[in-house]
């Protein structure tokens, strides 16, 4: 999907997986397609991973394997990323929302309420690192669990930003 060829790729060279987050915590908490993925949030500073980030609207998994949605840079988005019925209906709502995300408005939660994609999926490429984190929203209660206070500690002797939410 991405073009790797020859040798098999570095550990720190493989893409990771996210989604396109709404500026509001609670809002992307309650309405995104993305709560199954579990109750940590992990935001990354933009600046640090804009440049090395492609994007699908969708799940790449299924789809990219029949070259359905193929991936684009968030930097020039391509209709190749965007599901073939939001083509189809020519609709732009998806770089709308990819553009207002990019400018720090309101996120993509309006193009997921409008099409059948339940988020839109961020592949970062190359490593990621402590200082490319912005900050850590916990969901502590959604299953009776809580964030154990030597990983507090070790995010405040780090000066990682971290904070515990519940709706």
């Amino acid at each position: 999907m991405f073009g790797w060829t020859g040798e098999p790729p570095k550990k720190n060279e493989f893409e990771k997986y996210g989604y396109l987050a709404d500026k509001n915590t609670e809002r992307d908490f309650r309405l995104s397609g993305t709560k199954h993925y579990g109750d940590v949030m992990i935001k990354f500073k933009r600046d640090n991973v804009f440049g090395r980030t492609t994007f699908t609207a969708d799940d790449s998994l299924l789809p990219a394997l029949d070259f359905d949605l193929v991936p684009s840079r968030l930097s020039s988005p391509s209709w190749t990323s965007l599901r073939q019925d939001t083509i189809s209906r020519g609709d732009r709502t998806v770089l709308n929302a990819l553009r207002s995300a990019y400018e720090g408005k309101v996120g993509p939660l309006g193009y997921c309420g409008d099409t059948d994609s339940p988020y839109i999926e961020l592949q970062f490429h190359g490593e990621l690192t402590l200082d490319d984190i912005e900050e850590v929203v916990f969901r502590p209660k959604r299953y009776g669990s809580d964030v154990k206070d030597p990983l507090k500690k070790m995010m405040n002797d780090l000066g990682i930003k971290w904070k515990d939410f519940d709706l």
